[in-house]
């Protein structure tokens, strides 16, 4: 899925990131969503609480940490935030599928 829309979220994420480079604060909290969001999509695409758990574990979050997330009933923007998906998918992993990387040089 984020594949798939790769294309749209490349240009989106680089217009934003260069529209707030004057405001540290803002550009970073930017960048903070767009990790969220991604991660919630990547939620979303698992859909059953069965692949939830096997990707997980997969990614090499610890078992009973990712029993509870798979479990929970939070939506996807909540569980976003937890650190289960901030290990099973970190920013390393959204840059190998070819995404900008979500820092501003210069």
């Amino acid at each position: 899925m984020i594949a798939k829309r790769k294309g749209e979220i490349t240009p989106a994420a680089r217009r934003g990131l260069m529209s707030t480079r004057r405001d540290s604060t803002t550009d970073e909290w930017q960048k903070q969503w767009i990790r969220r969001r991604l991660r919630s999509m990547v939620w979303k695409q698992w859909q059953r609480g069965t692949t939830r758990y096997r990707e997980l574990r997969k990614r090499g979050v610890a078992a009973q940490e990712d029993a509870k997330t798979a479990g929970s009933s939070d939506g996807p923007w909540h569980l976003a935030k937890t650190p289960a998906l901030s290990i099973a998918l970190p920013n390393a992993y959204f840059v190998s599928l070819g995404l900008p990387e979500l820092t501003v040089h210069g």
